[in-house]
């Protein structure tokens, strides 16, 4: 059995071996060969830095983390007790008097200090400021005790760009401006601010009292009667308890 298998295997072809020769990439579809050199070029080199290297990007000073701390609690709601320190140890530092000021009067009002309240928030209204203005025109008219009503209004006048007032503040601020101008005995101008107070208002009917009011001193007596009559009629209808303006009109 063994001289046949020896028979049998040289009967097969031995295949010669040539001289060894250099692989090449395009034998195996690469743009290039990975080798061990190449690898130890790709390897990143990790770098250590001094401590004195890796600086700040920003600090913070204190004031700057009180004032951004008061405005995150302000924004929480209901922390008017606890924020308004906090704006007013920053009210007379240049960088944040514009909105330490801002939050005062808008926690002074929140908490019943309208004095106060009406004081600061006056003060952003006259800056004319294009971001605070309208949000403390907002808040002046919304809640406004009758003491204070000419007060904002003389604001009002002076303002140059009116288009600060913002339209839910627009009925409030008419009314205001009206009162305002019929103190003054400029029934005319009254009489076109009054008249721009929509019926949903909380000020129409005292706007309607300042209408007859101005239509009277205006020589125009029967519009001022019709005015007054109507006035007394919509009160009673919508049940209006302001014994003062009945008064007025009886």
């Amino acid at each position: 059995l063994y001289k046949d298998e020896v028979r049998l295997w040289k009967r097969f072809k031995q295949a010669k071996i040539g001289p060894a020769r250099q692989a090449k990439r395009k034998d195996f579809g690469l743009d290039l060969l990975v080798n061990e050199k190449r690898i130890a070029k790709a390897l990143a080199k990790i770098e250590t830095l001094p401590l004195d290297a890796e600086k700040e990007y920003f600090k913070y000073s204190k004031n700057h983390l009180k004032m951004l701390s008061a405005t995150i609690l302000y924004k929480r709601g209901n922390n008017c007790h606890v924020v308004s320190g906090l704006f007013h140890d920053i009210s007379n530092i240049k960088e944040y008097k514009r909105e330490s000021n801002y939050y005062l009067g808008l926690c002074s009002h929140e908490m019943g200090f309208y004095s106060e309240s009406t004081t600061r928030l006056l003060k952003v209204v006259k800056a004319e400021d294009p971001e605070l203005s309208p949000i403390a025109i907002k808040v002046l008219i919304k809640d406004l005790p009758v003491q204070y009503e000419l007060t904002v209004a003389r604001v009002l006048m002076k303002i140059k760009n009116k288009a600060l007032i913002p339209d839910e503040a627009r009925d409030g601020a008419n009314y205001v401006l009206s009162r305002a101008y019929s103190i003054d005995l400029q029934f005319k101008i009254a009489k076109s601010f009054s008249e721009k107070v929509s019926k949903k208002s909380k000020y129409y009917h005292k706007a309607q009292f300042i209408l007859g009011v101005s239509d009277y001193a205006l020589e125009r007596h029967d519009q001022s009667i019709a005015r007054f009559v109507g006035l007394r009629k919509y009160m009673l209808t919508k049940k209006i308890d302001d014994s003062k303006l009945s008064s007025l009109i009886a």
